[in-house]
């Protein structure tokens, strides 16, 4: 390989230092908070086996804030049936899984990534 590098000093000069430049204007102009913030939205939805941000947001939000649902309870997704029935008993099992998430998380991902989507998208 014939190249101008003939040196360590000149190796991180011109491939190390480029590379992570590169890299890092990469992540500034994708928007990599956009991104992170979308896999914790993606996390809760298969754990909750929803698609509504909006309900997912308000279950993480009254549990931060102490709130229960119990088994007799309308179901988180929003579909009015008790959460024992819905889905076949399935959202009963998601809510338990949900519920052994530390609040600290819970905040942690409503304020971070929960709310600017949802106002993003015009929800709240």
């Amino acid at each position: 390989m014939n190249t101008k590098i003939k040196n360590l000093s000149l190796f991180i000069e011109d491939i190390v230092i480029t590379y992570f430049q590169n890299n890092s204007y990469f992540e500034i102009k994708t928007d990599e908070h956009s991104l992170n913030r979308m896999r914790v939205i993606e996390g809760y939805r298969d754990i909750l086996m929803s698609k509504n941000d909006l309900q997912i947001a308000k279950l993480l939000y009254n549990r931060n804030n102490g709130v229960k649902l119990a088994i007799h309870d309308s179901c988180y997704c929003g579909s009015g049936i008790p959460m024992k029935k819905c889905s076949s008993g399935t959202h009963d099992k998601c809510y338990r899984e949900f519920k052994k998430i530390d609040k600290i998380v819970l905040t942690e991902d409503l304020s971070i990534s929960f709310i600017p989507y949802l106002k993003e998208k015009g929800l709240i």
